[in-house]
């Protein structure tokens, strides 16, 4: 990691992917903020500063509609858009139908930084070299 101290704002519905995220960045030098809700995300926004989003995708048992509600919410935001995004899900990318992938990419176009998938269990090396690519200046 670099050696300004990155800050990560967290939001996860799951408080044990919360709590892991927290503890796993926090050994890496991460500060991290973690938000249960899209609204607290939201509302945390000039408080937190982050400097990336990592992002539940889609809750276990959450409807694919409920998902694209709440991330329209999270992603009308400006400050949303100008930040590099991780997003995580249970559910693999290329399992969606079709128009649920036309609406992820429709929402990785608002991502004026960069974005990435990463599917649960969540791998370590694969997370931090995410944020690393994603943060990276130049």
């Amino acid at each position: 990691m670099s050696g300004k101290t990155q800050r990560i704002l967290v939001i996860d519905n799951e408080p044990e992917e919360r709590a892991f995220l927290r503890t796993f960045l926090g050994n890496m030098g991460i500060k991290v903020f973690a938000m249960a809700s899209v609204q607290k995300g939201i509302s945390s926004f000039q408080r937190v500063c982050p400097d990336l989003l990592i992002v539940d995708a889609l809750s276990p048992g959450e409807a694919i509609s409920e998902s694209e509600v709440r991330l329209k919410a999270l992603f009308s935001c400006e400050n949303a858009k100008q930040l590099p995004v991780i997003f995580i899900s249970t559910i693999p990318l290329k399992t969606l139908i079709f128009s649920q992938k036309q609406f992820y990419r429709q929402l990785c176009s608002r991502c004026e930084k960069g974005v990435c998938f990463l599917e649960r269990p969540l791998q370590g090396d694969e997370l931090i070299d995410s944020i690393q690519n994603l943060t990276q200046e130049g």
